[in-house]
């Protein structure tokens, strides 16, 4: 959905840059799906072709969440993969990626180089530094800083971070938290960061063709179930073993309730001990990766998002669009969207009593979580659109690459 501001700033944009295409270079490690990589696509894909000539450099897709190469190369994508750039450090096949993107990049010579999540942030920046790439842009979209690793690993990336800052023109950050986690890091001055919002496709789950009972009815899931689930990689850091552990104190208070976890990943049998060891197998269900996530959300009384980490949340959006309850962990970009008891509800990172309660809270008061779905979807609709990220990046591109010339 495109708002009409977006539109006339489109327009404007197009009157105004009329001269030849310029050459975008994505770099990213893997198109599994995920939101990050969900960006790129649109990156690729949508941008305006008579000014954006788009290449995307990406490693193999392998894992279990599934690959969007196909998807990818269906919609037209100019894709090169590069064998060697994997998401595991290791040391050879970094050393063998980083040679690899300096040749793509000398022999297709980009005028702009933009990067895409850490791995591929480290590497694609210092390979188009040693190109000599005009333009270098990251997006962190979120940040590793927190929950992924220990605390001298954490610290190696803050370090290497700092680092190759320097060689970017501009970062590019999806919430203000994020850009004010980075900054309190020391990770570049204030002056190398620009905030744009993540964007998400809102046409197909607002068309109102679509209807509820798809998800319940290949559950087998009874209608008159009170409907808890989230949306995502089954990965520890999405903290989906917190939203099981919660479900006991929830089911006291709301017996009915079913919990569905979408997606696919590493610790789907994991999670499924876990809902066996509570004794609620029967009610907790693994649809895996579903593309309908429309139809998966329209069937939810409550949307819970329990990260331990979150740039900002794709499916978090998803489920504000449709104007349910939310319940998100209290974490960087989260807090962006998310007001406690304004437009949803706030948990504390990793507790499962917290996420219980606030789930409560809102079947204890439909008014309440009626409203606040509401509120919900006049935060998100108006600026978190893929036609305004679309707009603002491509303002971006044009603006450095307008200043690299001077």
């Amino acid at each position: 959905m495109e708002t009409s501001a977006a539109k006339q700033s489109t327009a404007l944009y197009a009157s105004t840059h009329t001269c030849s295409p310029l050459r975008i270079m994505h770099i990213i490690t893997r198109m599994v799906k995920g939101g990050a990589q969900e960006d790129v696509l649109d990156l690729v894909v949508r941008v305006d072709n008579k000014q954006f000539i788009s290449t995307l450099v990406t490693g193999p897709s392998d894992g279990p969440e599934g690959s969007l190469d196909e998807k990818a190369r269906r919609l037209g994508a100019d894709i090169c993969i590069v064998p060697s750039l994997v998401r595991d450090i290791s040391p050879f096949k970094d050393l063998a990626a980083l040679f690899s993107l300096v040749r793509i990049i000398r022999a297709q010579k980009p005028d702009i180089v933009h990067t895409h999540t850490s791995k591929a942030g480290i590497i694609g920046r210092i390979a188009a530094w040693i190109a000599r790439t005009p333009v270098v842009i990251h997006s962190p979209h979120g940040h590793v800083f927190h929950g992924y690793y220990g605390k001298s690993t954490t610290f190696a990336f803050i370090l290497l971070e700092r680092w190759c800052a320097r060689l970017a023109t501009k970062l590019i950050m999806i919430t203000e938290n994020e850009r004010t986690d980075h900054l309190n890091l020391q990770i570049a001055p204030e002056s190398k960061f620009t905030v744009i919002h993540s964007g998400v496709d809102m046409s197909p789950l607002l068309d109102h063709e679509l209807s509820r009972g798809v998800l319940r009815s290949a559950l087998a899931i009874p209608e008159d179930a009170t409907l808890i689930g989230t949306l995502g990689r089954l990965v520890p850091i999405k903290g989906q073993i917190h939203l099981i552990d919660a479900m006991p104190k929830i089911l006291r208070s709301a017996p009915k309730s079913h919990l569905v976890l979408v997606g696919s990943g590493p610790l789907e049998q994991d999670l499924k001990k876990r809902a066996e060891e509570l004794g609620i197998a029967e009610l907790v269900h693994f649809p895996g990766y579903r593309e309908d996530v429309g139809d998966c959300l329209r069937d939810l009384d409550i949307f819970v998002l329990p990260s331990i980490n979150e740039g900002m949340g794709r499916a978090l959006v998803e489920a504000m669009a449709l104007k349910l309850p939310v319940v998100a962990s209290s974490v960087c970009g989260i807090r962006d969207l998310v007001t406690h008891n304004v437009n949803g509800k706030l948990s504390i990172v990793g507790d499962a009593a917290s996420i219980a309660s606030a789930v409560i809270e809102f079947l204890s008061d439909p008014n309440d979580a009626k409203r606040m779905g509401e509120a919900a979807f006049r935060t998100v609709v108006p600026d978190y659109g893929v036609d305004t990220m679309l707009t603002q990046i491509e303002q971006l591109y044009r603006s450095e690459a307008d200043r690299a010339k001077v």
